[in-house]
């Protein structure tokens, strides 16, 4: 036979392989059948003569005896040499999977800001406490006595501040203005001041609180209209 063909088959040669000469397609078959321990195949025909890319015994049979053999096999080869070493990726630095990356759990996470207002409310708590009792015959009188409108008529233009500009520093005295008012307001009514000073206090937190909310929903709605 020509040493350029397949001594199992009769196909074109690849070279040699597990001790002869033999193409592709039966190194590939030897190595995966005739690797196995103990291989029981059973002949199509019955009788041996079967055509050898048709039956795997006979093509076994043909390999064993054109002198392939598995002790030639090198099982475990590596063909590109392993290294030692291996070079450092993002996962072997942080010590989790790449699919966790992007989740890290101990990020800490933003603390809410908090206003400190205990000073303001416990101003208008002493007003609350120590009020003055006001004799009027009318909720009118007690209103105009409360507003001082005799002193708001003299002030003139330069007794004005001029703002330009609202910030944080001037919406806390605006904050402050208005909760003292509505406590010293409150003080000028006889059916409040018949409340106990916790009620009233109360009150008056409540009153803060809702313009808080009205405060911070504006300010919301405005952000989401500069979107």
């Amino acid at each position: 036979m020509s040493p350029n063909l397949c001594r199992v088959c009769g196909e074109k040669s690849h070279g040699t392989h597990f001790g002869a000469t033999t193409c592709r397609a039966c190194a590939v078959f030897y190595r995966r059948i005739g690797a196995r321990e103990n291989t029981f195949l059973k002949c199509r025909t019955g009788v041996g003569i079967c055509k050898i890319q048709r039956c795997k015994k006979c093509r076994l049979e043909k390999c064993k005896e054109v002198g392939m053999s598995n002790k030639n096999f090198q099982f475990n080869r590596d063909r590109i040499k392993t290294s030692e070493f291996f070079t450092p990726s993002i996962e072997m630095f942080v010590g989790r999977p790449d699919f966790l990356l992007f989740c890290d759990p101990e990020r800490p996470k933003p603390t809410p800001n908090f206003v400190d207002l205990s000073n303001l409310l416990e101003k208008a708590k002493l007003i609350l406490q120590y009020h003055q009792n006001f004799v009027d015959r009318n909720r009118l009188q007690k209103m105009s006595r409360f507003m001082n409108l005799g002193e708001f008529r003299e002030l003139k233009s330069y007794d004005y501040n001029k703002i330009t500009t609202v910030g944080i520093r001037e919406s806390f005295i605006i904050w402050e203005n208005d909760l003292l008012s509505v406590a010293r307001w409150l003080t000028y009514f006889g059916e409040f001041q018949e409340l106990g000073l916790s009620v009233k206090v109360s009150l008056e937190n409540f009153h803060f609180e809702k313009k808080s909310n009205r405060l911070s929903s504006f300010q919301s709605l405005s952000n989401f209209w500069r979107m």
